[in-house]
């Protein structure tokens, strides 16, 4: 991709390698690309396909990328003979919801150790534990 702004209709044709995984690890390819040079407030869409080596993937994945002030709106189209799906996403730059790895249970009446994730690209500022008793 040159670094001039893109042309409308104009596609970029990108072949990126996912990373070598053992057998033995989770079958979700997770890949990223940063979408450089986009014209300010443009709208754009970008068609992921996937080959293994039983072929191409049947449908396309259509995102919809509509880039004004740093806040990016995705949207998700997936087709196939079991249906059709669509999710929507908003990218605006606020950490991601925390995800919790604790099991249900501690080993503790009295204690329990909470552990999670929270995916931020900037470097938080402040994390905010609330917690209550319910029963």
């Amino acid at each position: 991709m040159n670094d001039s702004f893109q042309q409308p209709g104009q596609w970029h044709n990108l072949i990126l390698t996912p990373e070598h995984r053992p057998t033995n690890e989770p079958k979700t390819h997770i890949m990223s690309y940063m979408l450089k040079n986009l014209h300010p407030g443009g709208y754009y869409e970008a068609i992921v396909q996937a080959k293994n080596r039983y072929g191409w993937n049947e449908e396309k994945k259509t995102n919809n990328v509509n880039d004004n002030k740093c806040i990016l709106n995705y949207s998700c189209v997936a087709d196939n003979s079991l249906g059709r799906s669509r999710k929507y996403m908003e990218l605006s730059g606020r950490p991601g919801s925390a995800e919790f790895y604790s099991p249900k249970w501690g080993r503790s009446a009295e204690r329990y150790n909470l552990t999670w994730k929270i995916d931020s690209y900037p470097p938080l500022e402040e994390v905010r534990l609330l917690y209550r008793r319910v029963l």
